[in-house]
């Protein structure tokens, strides 16, 4: 399958949406996909968490006793996180 340019899938993305959508919902959809984006590239670069950590951190507010290796920036999208 050929790899698709990012301005394809805004104008797909874009053209998929109903005619009545505010711009609001238009933008909401957009980040939706960047984060989906997002998260499948930190998957194929194998930054994930083992079942047993997501478990952690869902259980346990960030910066807890019970969670204390977790800080928000550590769930930050990997690009965003490790930009100069």
């Amino acid at each position: 399958m050929p790899v698709r340019t990012t301005k394809e899938v805004l104008r797909d993305a874009i053209e998929n949406l109903p005619t009545d959508v505010t711009v609001e919902e238009a933008i909401e959809r957009l980040r939706l996909l960047a984060k989906i984006e997002c998260g499948l590239e930190q998957a194929d670069s194998g930054d994930t968490l083992t079942h047993e950590e997501a478990r952690r951190h869902q259980s346990h507010p960030k910066g807890s006793r019970a969670n204390p290796g977790y800080s928000p920036g550590d769930f930050l999208p990997y690009h965003r996180k490790n930009r100069p």
